[in-house]
């Protein structure tokens, strides 16, 4: 069966990406491990092993941000 999971790229440290999963759970890979291009705020998916980018995910997660920072601008008014 195979195994899916959806990190957040939280940084890079130098060679180094670290990966954060929902839960918190971190995990520390190799830059050259992900897709060319790995920026932080990036979601990966890790379906087998190996990383994917999830454009999806990340715009979903997004469009949450935005709604969560309109709603609190509106408390503020």
């Amino acid at each position: 069966m195979p195994t899916d999971y959806l990190y957040s790229l939280d940084r890079i440290e130098g060679d180094v990406a670290v990966l954060v999963e929902d839960g918190g759970t971190s995990l520390e890979v190799l830059v050259g491990d992900l897709p060319p291009v790995p920026a932080e705020g990036k979601m990966y998916r890790q379906i087998d092993g190996r990383f994917v980018e999830d454009v999806d995910a990340e715009e979903a997660r997004r469009a949450a941000v935005r709604a969560l920072q309109n709603k609190l601008r509106r408390r503020r008014k």
